[in-house]
């Protein structure tokens, strides 16, 4: 059961891995963590000072009655977080509450056998249940290690630790996912597949950033990745075998994303999809479960994008390139050996912090964030089939308003006569 492209299905397979897509170099060596810029602010004293603003700056301009800041939007901020919240699943720190590598629940009963069938069923089975837990979008990727962190962070301790695989010396014996009392984590080999999900944001409110709307928007995204990806690693362990659930920790999301056929990474460093461009957020359950993997795809985003320069244009702090994919990073937060739009992403994070805001203006202005329809799989088959045309659909979008802001005002206004 391949995921369902749309009805042009405007898509071609592709006979390449992630890493060939990015074409890594050889010396490539697997990213750590606590490099990523999310985490940066928490322990490097260069970006300390983001985080200490991000908070104030929100309250400010809620106390202002700012435009997108208002009682109202901060309310439907706090509710769309909630179940985030309560179930304690963190974005960013493995192993932690809701994204256990251990299983959280027991039935009556706990089964002592595995369930066997064949790979096809095994996998229709794992999406069936991965579609009905809530995700938008599922695909099967091989797991590739390069995309594994090197080590992981501890947000509390502020250190970060190893993170290991059972067939290196010294961990042969690990046969479930293991915290070892030096806290290196260890994924067994066995745990050779990821099922990746795909999860759509709010088409209006993203369209609404930089506000509580658009925050809003996102966090309602991770609330249900929280409740699908508990429960699909809970359902897999139930089948007798392992399950690591996993938001932003662990592995990077993108490339194994690629991997399974959910997309292609755009000039503004998002997974761009069929379904909903770059409007999604991304989580996995990485598995021993024997599944068959979906195909890289394509769909001409690196031609659009190479065409397109619609998100770097409009970016406030100018943190998007405007040149071509290269190994040139921007900061030790970029990804060495890999060649991609390598954005600015301390500058990124520092108009976050000005804002009280996640931004969210690069999805937006994209021309690829439209609402699933077979009107907007035009431009899509177009991009792949005839990309002369791109620069026309460019302007296109332009003309008939797309990539604007939508009012607050506006947004309530809409979704009440939705009702």
């Amino acid at each position: 059961m391949a995921p369902k492209y749309g009805f042009l299905n405007a898509v071609k397979k592709m006979n390449k891995t992630a890493a060939e897509i990015y074409d890594v170099k050889e010396d490539y060596t697997r990213f750590p963590q606590q490099m990523h810029m999310a985490l940066q602010p928490k322990w490097n004293p260069d970006y300390e000072h983001l985080e200490k603003k991000f908070i104030p700056n929100r309250r400010k301009y809620i106390t202002e009655g700012k435009e997108g800041f208002s009682i109202r939007d901060y309310a439907y901020n706090i509710g769309a977080a909630s179940i985030l919240n309560v179930t304690n699943f963190p974005m960013h720190d493995p192993d932690q509450s809701g994204n256990s590598w251990a299983p959280l629940t027991n039935g009556p009963f706990t089964l002592e056998t595995k369930w066997e069938a064949s790979p096809e069923e095994i996998t229709l089975t794992a999406k069936a249940a991965a579609l009905d837990y809530g995700a938008d979008k599922v695909g099967v990727a091989n797991l590739d290690r390069r995309w594994v962190y090197s080590s992981w962070f501890d947000s509390e301790t502020k250190t970060s630790y190893p993170i290991r695989f059972s067939d290196e010396p010294g961990y042969e014996d690990i046969k479930i996912p293991t915290k070892m009392p030096d806290n290196t984590r260890v994924i067994p080999k066995e745990m050779k597949y990821v099922i990746v999900m795909i999860h759509e944001m709010d088409y209006d409110g993203i369209n609404t950033g930089p506000t509580l709307t658009e925050v809003a928007a996102t966090r309602l995204a991770y609330s249900r990745i929280a409740y699908s990806a508990i429960s699909l690693a809970e359902c897999i362990r139930a089948l007798g075998y392992n399950a690591i659930p996993s938001s932003n920790d662990t592995a990077a999301n993108i490339p194994l994303a690629i991997d399974a056929g959910l997309g292609e990474l755009g000039r503004n460093a998002k997974l761009i999809t069929p379904w909903y461009g770059p409007r999604a957020r991304i989580s996995k359950v990485i598995t021993d479960m024997p599944l068959i993997p979906d195909q890289p795809i394509t769909f001409g985003v690196k031609e659009f994008c190479l065409v397109c320069k619609k998100c770097a244009d409009t970016c406030p702090p100018k943190a998007i390139p405007t040149n071509g994919p290269n190994y040139e990073p921007q900061g030790d937060y970029s990804n060495a050996g890999v060649c991609q739009w390598n954005l600015k992403h301390d500058k990124c994070r520092a108009y976050w912090a000005s804002t009280g805001t996640n931004c969210g203006l690069c999805i937006s202005n994209c021309p690829f964030n439209k609402v699933n329809s077979i009107i907007h799989e035009v431009p899509r088959w177009t991009a792949l089939n005839l990309p002369f045309l791109n620069r026309i659909w460019i302007k296109l979008d332009d003309l008939l308003g797309y990539g604007k802001s939508m009012s607050n005002k506006r947004f309530w206004q809409k979704k009440g006569k939705n009702n």
